[in-house]
């Protein structure tokens, strides 16, 4: 057994300490796509189907190890989150394994790939790794606290942006501070030069517009809603644009790649949001709010001023006028307008209606969505 052994399909080592990796004849040479059984906001459950790979006689499958990366909300690893779990997989259990990942937190989006691990006469073989699966875990806590939760996510995406094209228009001021005017042959060079870089801002500008529309998707996330209307659809892009062509009727919608159907639901984040493969979803209203003018925002904002409470619920701790903004577009609940108490209290009240009147308020800023979106 010292020697090299060879069975079919299957390259064995030279020693029993070695990990060499299986080679199947007749199937993959890794688990197949992993199934996502069950996602909490504490732990992550995947079937790996082992039942189908044809394995090469006398190869005894022994454990399962999922290899976990964080995610950040542009699909790009975040660095020193990596993490591994092993599931041992018990002498005579044959067919399928369920692969149980327990340190996972609320609000998440990790990245999973497995790795079989099978013996051969008491030499350990591993399999190359499955293909990867992406599954986001739910937000824990109260309705608010989700709705506060969300709103970090998205202003630590759009801080590190912000950031980004900060970095890059100090370098290109950097650049116009150490032009020596004396080498420049005319005025027309350094008009170029200044054309660039106000190419390159807007850019920049639409880099971080498209971040913040982001946002508002969410991949691999189904909203579900029972009385969804069902739709042939293309992309989620063109569910969304079926869902604001219902005029008001629809604020979300759901797009199956798989079945190539749009659902299109009333509620903003459908009755339940649930991890689901080959699925995008959209919050319509977050993306009219979002894809509006810029500077609706200087025109439309009310200083001093507070909507007669037709209260959807207030949120308390909410730091700036874009946090309780972002709070309204995200609620399930039918906000249609804020205001935002800018003096300790930090409150955000969100209304249902924007037409019964306004109180003065000193340190309130009020807006209406449908402003916003104009």
């Amino acid at each position: 057994s010292s020697g090299s052994t060879q069975s079919t399909g299957t390259e064995m080592g030279k020693s029993r300490s070695a990990v060499t990796k299986i080679k199947f004849a007749t199937s993959p040479s890794h688990i197949p796509f992993p199934e996502v059984y069950k996602v909490t906001q504490t732990e992550v459950q995947l079937i790996a189907r082992l039942s189908i790979l044809d394995l090469a006689s006398g190869l005894i499958p022994t454990s399962i190890t999922a290899f976990i990366h964080q995610l950040n909300s542009r699909g790009q690893v975040i660095p020193g989150t990596e993490f591994n779990e092993e599931t041992i997989i018990k002498s005579g259990d044959g067919g399928d394994v369920m692969v149980k990942i327990s340190n996972v937190r609320p609000g998440k989006t990790y990245a999973i790939v497995l790795q079989l691990t099978a013996e051969f006469d008491g030499v350990p073989l591993k399999s190359d790794k499955s293909d990867e699966v992406q599954v986001s875990t739910p937000l824990g806590g109260s309705e608010a606290d989700k709705v506060k939760e969300e709103i970090n996510i998205v202003k630590n995406d759009v801080t590190e942006r912000i950031e980004a094209i900060k970095s890059d228009t100090t370098k290109e001021g950097a650049a116009i501070d150490n032009i020596d005017l004396s080498e420049l042959d005319s005025v027309q060079q350094f008009e170029a030069f200044d054309t660039d870089l106000s190419r390159n801002l807007t850019i920049q500008s639409s880099i971080l517009s498209a971040a913040l529309k982001r946002s508002c998707l969410a991949e691999g996330q189904e909203f579900f809603q029972r009385d969804a209307v069902k739709t042939p659809g293309s992309s989620i892009f063109d569910c969304s644009s079926k869902c604001a062509a219902m005029k008001g009727s629809c604020e979300s919608a759901t797009y199956n790649a798989l079945y190539k159907i749009c659902r299109l639901n009333s509620n903003r984040r459908g009755q339940i949001v649930h991890a689901k493969s080959y699925t995008t979803s959209i919050n319509n209203v977050c993306n009219a709010v979002l894809s509006g003018v810029p500077s609706n925002w200087n025109k439309c904002m009310m200083k001093n001023k507070a909507y007669v409470p037709k209260t959807v619920q207030t949120v308390w701790g909410i730091q700036t006028m874009y946090d309780c903004v972002m709070a309204c577009i995200n609620t399930s609940n039918g906000c249609i307008g804020v205001t935002w108490d800018s003096t300790s209290q930090l409150s955000c009240t969100m209304h249902r209606t924007v037409t019964s009147g306004m109180n003065s308020q000193s340190g309130a800023f009020s807006v209406a969505l449908d402003c916003l979106s104009a």
